[in-house]
């Protein structure tokens, strides 16, 4: 019953996963059911142990609370050599491996794209799981430097220069203050403008 439950939540998942009743024990004893229900909590993640309650409404009712170990396996990334804070991450720095991410930090990095470019937080040894949580994006902007800031509409495009008032990535806000002392705010460009809309 709780396994008919289960499968079906995990048919969406990408990665190959197994699962087991993490103790059966807790299903004996039970009086004879003939009309229950399952639920898994919502918002639980599918990932390690999780908690499935099971509720029987007939002939008599009881509920029970049924641990389930789910393992996931899938790619994920190792780094080749040892790599320095702030140093910036390259193709040949990493690469994919298989196996089960249950026993893993939840940011480890899946794919190469999501690491290469980006500088890291700190240093790691060579064959360690990469961790989004040690990756920032590189800056685009710092603080104090001159930029082009671009400004456009409807119709036009007007490009002045500025000071930055801090460091940003691509994307990133950025506050500039103008020659005129007037400061205003924009998105850091990946050559280093500020655009404001």
């Amino acid at each position: 019953m709780v396994e008919d439950a289960v499968t079906p939540l995990l048919r969406g998942i990408e990665d190959r996963v197994t699962f087991e009743i993490a103790s059966p024990s807790v299903l004996e004893n039970r009086p004879a059911c003939t009309a229950a229900q399952v639920d898994v909590p919502p918002g639980q993640r599918l990932w390690g142990q999780i908690m499935v309650t099971l509720r029987c409404f007939a002939p008599d009712p009881w509920t029970v609370y049924v641990p389930v170990y789910v393992r996931r396996f899938g790619t994920y990334l190792v780094t080749t050599r040892p790599l320095r804070h702030r140093e910036t991450v390259t193709a040949r720095d990493v690469r994919p491996v298989e196996g089960e991410l249950t026993t893993l930090p939840e940011d480890v990095v899946r794919a190469t794209s999501e690491a290469v470019g980006k500088e890291l937080r700190v240093s790691v040894a060579p064959g360690q799981p990469l961790r989004s949580s040690w990756l920032v994006a590189p800056l685009v902007v710092r603080n104090g430097q001159n930029v082009t800031v671009i400004q456009h509409g409807k119709g036009f495009r007007v490009e002045t220069e500025g000071r930055a008032m801090n460091s940003a990535a691509q994307g990133e806000a950025v506050r500039v203050m103008l020659p005129n002392r007037q400061v205003i705010e924009g998105s850091a460009t990946a050559d280093g403008a500020v655009v404001v809309e």
